[in-house]
């Protein structure tokens, strides 16, 4: 279910953005922002995209802007200084902050980069 789920959120957002719907989630790397499952399955619409179980974050933030309409958040978006730079972001919806958490947990090694 949560598999399903996540799918669709992703989804959501790139079509939102104008990109083609996944047919399956992509491979990645547990414990990785960049390489992350989530993380590849939107970094074609957001080259400077960092995932994480607390937040998504960009150095656009326009992109976060538009990110924090499409999840309907009704807040400023997250400023973050990362050490070269400020990125912007918006809280992890809880199911893909769960399913994060999972995948780093190892419970989707069919979804772990061989």
């Amino acid at each position: 279910m949560n598999y399903v789920l996540v799918l669709d959120t992703i989804n959501g957002i790139r079509l939102y953005f104008g990109a083609e719907a996944l047919s399956k989630l992509p491979s990645g790397s547990r414990r990785s922002s960049t390489e992350c499952v989530v993380a590849k399955a939107l970094i074609d619409i957001e080259p400077s995209i960092n995932v994480f179980k607390e937040g998504i974050f960009s150095t656009n933030r326009k992109f976060s802007e538009a990110l924090a309409s499409k999840l309907n958040y009704k807040y400023d978006i997250i400023t973050w200084k990362h050490p070269a730079e400020y990125r912007f972001g918006v809280p992890t919806p809880e199911a893909m902050r769960n399913f994060i958490e999972n995948f780093d947990e190892g419970l989707y090694p069919e979804l772990e980069v061989q």
